[in-house]
């Protein structure tokens, strides 16, 4: 600010004037960009519903994070690709797709679709007349993952999605993203287990736009507001869109998670929500699917997530002597778990050395225990003998111990 005070000062009146009117402009336009948020507080929950053959276990999240009160819309899509374009960040093919310019570059919106909300006129994206708030469509997951990258551009944040191969470490740094699994169903069913997010009395035409129920196709964001909102006032948790997540999906696993982030790899994306052309049933706020990142549908939205403090590491990391190699000796012929007692995320890596000091594999933490096959990077079977194992933590942290393999 001072260098601008001192720029301001050079120029007639007239021209700082239209300065500070482009200055508070620009800031307008910045917060404009980012779409309305929900506080959600930590707290623990069952997630799942045995009623829906989705194994029911208990999930914590440690820290009070932020979600979309809507599904992001039209404009907000439209506003972020001029962004975006001024940046050099897309590569357009015209009347067929959108794609980023650099890194990975993958489809973003789908622009040949008839179901496309969005025009380019040559030099700059426009909301097709009445789209303006309905929420996007046919956006795929990595369309859902730019804009949260974007946004946190423009907001001075960390870019969280390393495009050179999509990859999101959700508790890394401070960003915009997409929703964990967890946090969505948290939010949805905070903070009493309800099955859908107004309550457990069953879907209406006031509630949720679905099969049956709805106008036979997508509805302006807030439109069942505000009897089918969440207890914490978000917005068409249910129907509507399919909204995408972050998580790979895989089987639920039944032990206790600590800020569970999903597998580590997989084939399609988490979605959750429903959208307007899926049936009653499909409506409670447990249920879940999936499908491919590069995939987009006319009924496929999402809104955005937030942690507002990057996540810290409890100073005491004497509970890390706490973790436990079994069986330990134990035989190569079979898997070895390492477990911890801290929440995986404070755990960025372990590392396993052979007595020369020499590294033998690198394992990155899931949920409180890493699994190890007995291979080292090579994918060999390791000999017998004393090894060392190194756990990292994000802190920086370092706590050594040993275990002993027998052929």
């Amino acid at each position: 600010m001072k260098n601008i005070h001192v720029y301001c000062y050079k120029l007639s009146r007239k021209k700082q004037f239209y300065l500070i009117v482009f200055l508070f402009l620009a800031s307008v336009f910045l917060v404009a960009q980012t779409p309305e948020m929900v506080s959600i507080p930590s707290g623990s929950f069952v997630m799942g519903a045995d009623s829906l053959n989705l194994p029911e276990h208990p999930v914590t999240l440690s820290q009070e994070y932020f979600l979309g009160k809507y599904e992001v819309t039209v404009s907000e899509y439209t506003q972020m690709l001029n962004f975006a374009l001024s940046q050099n960040e897309l590569l357009i093919i015209p009347n067929t797709s959108i794609m980023n310019s650099t890194g990975n570059q993958q489809e973003l919106l789908d622009f040949d679709s008839n179901e496309c909300q969005i025009d380019f006129s040559g030099t700059s994206f426009s909301e097709q007349l009445g789209t303006e708030l309905l929420p996007v469509v046919e956006v795929t997951w990595y369309g859902a993952a730019f804009y949260c990258n974007m946004l946190s551009r423009m907001n001075n944040n960390v870019e969280l999605y390393d495009i050179a191969n999509w990859s999101c470490d959700p508790y890394e740094d401070i960003g915009f993203r997409l929703p964990t699994e967890a946090e969505w169903e948290f939010a949805a069913r905070y903070n009493d287990g309800r099955i859908y997010p107004w309550g457990n009395e069953f879907p209406d035409s006031t509630r949720a736009n679905c099969f049956g129920l709805g106008p036979g196709g997508l509805t302006e964001i807030g439109n069942y507001s505000p009897a089918g909102d969440s207890f914490l006032g978000l917005c068409d948790m249910s129907g509507n869109v399919w909204e995408w997540c972050n998580d790979w999906f895989a089987d639920y696993s039944l032990q206790p998670q600590i800020d569970p982030v999903g597998p580590d790899i997989g084939i399609r994306k988490v979605i959750r929500g429903a959208g307007w052309m899926c049936t009653v049933d499909q409506l409670p706020a447990a249920c879940r699917s999936r499908n491919y990142q590069d995939h987009s549908y006319y009924d496929f939205g999402f809104r955005i997530s937030f942690l507002p403090v990057q996540t810290s590491v409890p100073p005491d990391l004497e509970l890390l002597q706490q973790s436990l190699v079994y069986p330990n000796p134990w035989r190569i012929s079979s898997g070895v778990n390492i477990k911890f007692s801290l929440p995986a995320r404070t755990i960025k890596r372990v590392e396993i050395f052979n007595m020369k000091g020499q590294k033998v594999r690198t394992l990155h933490s899931q949920y409180n225990t890493i699994r190890w096959d007995g291979k080292d990077l090579d994918s060999k079977k390791v000999r017998s003998g004393i090894y060392l194992y190194k756990i990292v933590s994000n802190c920086g942290k370092i706590v050594h111990s040993k275990l002993l393999i027998l052929k």
